[in-house]
């Protein structure tokens, strides 16, 4: 059994059985509306994660961002939480999950580095903590099932990284400024992350596959990256899980999202639509959040000949390395596959690809390669899976 339900006599939000991100989308924000429905608005939902078997490691950005959005509707209150000690919760500790959720500190780090053609492990230290959460720190450590489950890799961690989309929305309201300058920032932005992300993943990065699945991956997980902490005006949750051949990468932002950037360009530089206009204004409506999805991707279509984004991610993981990648956005994710959309054309078109995955759509959100109403969660999310 998987569930995530609000308890009428106990007062909780229950995640109960195996947590995956399917479950969290589709349940979690049911369980909220019973709370609040129950509680009103200025009661804050309580977390109880004691009947948790599992938690698939995609789904652990997106609680993060759950405890961020409700602290901040909350007038900065944090979100109560209770678990056991129990090999799901030692999951969450050997991950950094409670290090990041919790109040703020000094956490250090071994993390090995090439010197002088030696493999060295050096001692970084660096401030963590988001003081999301509410939780008793005398219930972490010495658990009662010291075996970790099999599934999940305990040496993974959960990684923040701080919004820093100030200098990009600095830069956009002056009043001379070109989209070439603008895109300066985002490739130098991009080029600062890169040794950063490598640094924090290394441990994971050199024991997948070989040096071009090690590329790959770093790729991906820096281009999301630098979206997000630099449009999004928010932080960025990451993480990267490897283990028995399956790579899953997990990076979530609770930001403006994609709406509020195309109306910035818009507004700025006379940006027209190229998907959204081609529908009616009833079919813009019904299916917004979905459009918007594939204007993304059709907007960085237009700048792949000159840099890697998100489309060019996209044909990476789905069409040459047979993979899988979900882009949720506000309360709509959309699912491609390579078993789906290697009868495409390879170059895949946005446009062809919004027409096509919404004639698929089906009442099972479980199959469905579109989910339309599933999970109302602020800003971008995006899941990839590689098998290597």
């Amino acid at each position: 059994m998987a569930e995530i339900i609000y308890n009428s006599e106990t007062k909780e939000i229950q995640f109960i059985g195996r947590i995956t991100s399917f479950v969290f989308f589709n349940q979690v924000f049911d369980a909220l509306r019973e709370h609040y429905k129950e509680n009103g608005l200025r009661k804050i939902p309580s977390i109880s994660f004691v009947y948790v078997e599992f938690f698939d490691p995609l789904v652990l950005p997106n609680i993060i961002g759950l405890g961020i959005i409700l602290k901040k509707a909350h007038n900065n209150e944090k979100v109560p939480l209770t678990f056991a000690r129990i090999d799901s919760t030692k999951f969450l500790d050997d991950a950094w999950f409670f290090d990041n959720a919790g109040k703020e500190k000094i956490h250090s780090e071994e993390i090995p580095r090439m010197e002088s053609g030696l493999l060295i492990n050096r001692t970084f230290r660096e401030k963590i903590g988001l003081s999301i959460f509410d939780f008793d720190e005398r219930f972490l450590g010495f658990y009662n099932n010291q075996t970790v489950n099999k599934s999940n890799n305990p040496e993974h961690k959960v990684r923040i990284y701080p919004n820093d989309s100030i200098q990009y929305y600095l830069k956009f309201i002056e009043p001379n400024v070109t989209q070439d300058e603008l895109d300066l920032i985002r490739t130098d932005k991009f080029n600062e992350l890169k040794p950063r992300v490598e640094k924090h993943f290394i441990n994971i990065l050199r024991k997948i596959g070989n040096a071009e699945q090690v590329k790959i991956i770093l790729r991906v997980l820096t281009e999301i990256i630098c979206n997000s902490v630099l449009y999004s005006d928010s932080i960025a949750a990451v993480m990267l899980h490897a283990r028995d051949g399956t790579t899953k990468i997990s990076v979530s932002d609770f930001g403006v999202g994609f709406e509020y950037s195309f109306e910035l360009k818009k507004r700025k530089f006379g940006y027209k639509y190229a998907i959204i206009d081609n529908y009616s204004k009833e079919d813009r409506e019904k299916y917004k959040n979905y459009l918007y999805i594939f204007e993304a991707l059709n907007y960085s279509q237009s700048k792949s000949d000159y840099r890697e984004n998100l489309f060019t991610l996209l044909k990476d993981v789905v069409i040459r390395n047979d993979g899988l990648m979900r882009i949720h956005y506000i309360d709509t994710q959309v699912v491609f596959t390579s078993k789906r959309c290697k009868w495409c054309d390879k170059n895949l078109n946005p446009s062809d690809c919004a027409i096509c995955l919404l004639q698929k759509i089906s009442d099972e959100k479980s199959v469905s390669p579109s989910r339309l109403d599933y999970g109302k969660l602020k800003g971008v999310h995006i899941e990839v899976e590689l098998n290597f």
